[in-house]
């Protein structure tokens, strides 16, 4: 069974999609977590100056739980780049 020339340039192609694909998902991944780590940063510092019993208190709570989260996400993202 041989391969034409057609599927064979169909393939190369796919391939070389899914390189850039993976590039460009490390790239934007990258400037996510870059963005993400900051928010936690300063969430961090903040909670660390706010009193539990303050009301603002919880809604730094929850910014810091979902920038966390993102950075989760971010670092599967990278994981399937590097399949």
């Amino acid at each position: 069974m041989s391969i034409s020339s057609g599927s064979h340039e169909d393939f190369k192609r796919d391939c070389e999609k899914a390189v850039a694909t993976r590039k460009l998902i490390g790239c934007y991944t990258h400037q996510i977590n870059d963005y993400v780590q900051v928010i936690i940063g300063n969430s961090e510092i903040a909670c660390d100056l706010v009193c539990s019993n303050v009301p603002v208190r919880k809604h730094l709570d929850e910014i810091l739980c979902a920038a966390r989260r993102i950075g989760s996400a971010t670092c599967k993202l990278l994981s399937l780049k590097e399949e």
